[in-house]
């Protein structure tokens, strides 16, 4: 009896609060913008009451009470700091819609349990709408998000712009895959896949904090904490590295010893030492950044060649200096690829004559990225640094043909492009990168998002080049 008599009292409570009609008001409802981070305006039709209403946990919910209180307060995206311009509604105060679903089971309550889980949020309800790379694709808006600055942090900014306009790296994170090859803590990872997803989820002109990979990227070269101005190229390097230690599947790396390579032919010997590598180093970042150099070193008294092979993450192309302070990124790589004559204090040892001798030293590309990144060698010196000014042209596309060993057309279309505005004392860094599914080029400066033609990336501030293999 008493049971009953609880249950008739429950079900007359939710009745009074929840009829038809309040059902049909309240499912209607639009989300709540936010345009300052501490004072959200409502945008909803209807009277000034129903625009500032939301459902909270009442204290006598285990009664079968939902009352209503007022106004929605904007959510951070990180415990760090709040992102103006970002429209994210903060979970509802009622709990999780299986906690209450619960509660209501118990009193055998189904409609009004299903009218809450209407009023969470989507994402709050563990849809992945956000992360799915075909309805990202229905929407080229997508992606074209500004960075906050967090105190002389354009470097990153720049960087991660480029990076998230691959389509690799896109589908990879956003889809969450990398959680299958995540065997440990994956900070780093989880911290870079979640600006993937955020900036994957915004469209400008609202913009996203990366403070969680700053911290995370410091923790592995503690120079970049504070606020100090760093070298973008530098920053790539550390992340892109970073990420795949966490996502390399090689747990336990085999020791070898090349001394079995002497007799090889050369391109034995370069496919030998690729295998070796691979069964050290695997990641989907591996596969997409790193390529394979062929150094040939020559003496000059006995002619003897030694060949070695290396892996690189990317290429650092010698800018030639000459008049006019225009060069063509074709005399990059020739720059890169010629002969250089190894004397004096730079002798090698000859591994035939067991001296040191004269000698020459030569690069080519053994085997080309999926990704190709090329760093233009703007700085020299430590202590006293100086800055080459020079305007390098360079193409949308790119044929690498010439300078690889194979000598087989290798071509690539150019993605993104960090930039470097100013001196060696203070400085600026922009990007200039293209959406992966409209093809239109933005210009990204921090938060602001600026459209750009093709022929306007091309300017005397590009310092690192991103080309993807066509």
């Amino acid at each position: 009896m008493l049971f009953i008599l609880l249950f008739n009292l429950i079900q007359d409570q939710w009745k009074s609060n929840f009829h038809d009609a309040e059902y049909a008001d309240i499912l209607k409802l639009p989300p709540q913008p936010v345009t300052s981070p501490t004072q959200p305006k409502s945008i909803l039709k209807g009277t000034e009451q129903k625009a500032k209403q939301k459902v909270v946990r009442s204290s006598s919910l285990n009664r079968g009470v939902i009352k209503r209180t007022p106004v929605l307060s904007p959510v951070r995206a990180n415990n760090d700091s709040p992102l103006p311009g970002i429209i994210r509604s903060r979970r509802h105060s009622i709990g999780s819609t299986a906690s209450l679903e619960r509660s209501l089971s118990k009193i055998s309550l189904k409609e009004p349990a299903e009218v809450a889980s209407s009023l969470m949020p989507e994402y709050s309800k563990g849809s992945r709408i956000s992360s799915c790379t075909s309805v990202r694709r229905a929407n080229s808006k997508l992606g074209v998000c500004g960075l906050e600055n967090l105190g002389n942090t354009c470097f990153m900014n720049s960087i991660l712009q480029c990076l998230s306009k691959d389509r690799t790296l896109r589908e990879y994170f956003c889809d969450r895959k990398y959680k299958k090859d995540c065997k440990g803590a994956c900070r780093l990872t989880n911290a870079f896949g979640e600006f993937m997803d955020n900036i994957w989820s915004k469209s400008e002109p609202s913009y996203i904090s990366p403070r969680s990979v700053k911290l995370e990227v410091q923790k592995l070269a503690p120079k970049f904490v504070g606020n100090h101005q760093h070298d973008s190229q530098e920053f790539l390097r550390y992340l892109i590295e970073g990420v795949h230690d966490e996502l390399n599947v090689v747990k336990t790396k085999p020791t070898y010893s090349y001394d079995d390579l002497d007799d090889m032919r050369d391109d034995e010997k370069a496919r030998v030492v690729w295998e070796r590598y691979l069964s050290r180093e695997s990641s989907l970042i591996q596969d997409l950044f790193v390529g394979q150099l062929r150094s040939t070193l020559t003496c000059s008294q006995c002619g003897h060649a030694s060949v070695t092979f290396d892996p690189f993450w990317d290429l650092s192309l010698p800018i030639p200096i000459k008049r006019g302070d225009v060069a063509d990124i074709a005399e990059c790589f020739q720059t890169f690829t010629q002969e250089e004559i190894l004397d004096g204090a730079e002798k090698p040892t000859c591994e035939k004559c067991k001296k040191r001798r004269k000698c020459t030293k030569k690069f080519l590309i053994e085997r080309c990225p999926k990704v190709l990144v090329i760093h233009l060698k703007r700085f020299a010196g430590q202590r006293y640094r100086t800055k080459l000014s020079t305007h390098v042209i360079f193409p949308t596309e790119l044929d690498i043909k010439q300078y690889t060993v194979a000598k087989e057309s290798r071509r690539y279309q150019l993605f993104g492009v960090s930039n470097h505005i100013g001196g060696t004392a203070g400085g600026h860094y922009t990007a200039y990168c293209k959406h992966p599914d409209s093809g239109k080029w933005n210009l990204y400066n921090d938060t602001r998002v600026s459209p750009a033609t093709p022929s306007s990336v091309n300017t005397a501030g590009a310092y690192v080049l991103f080309y993807e293999l066509m």
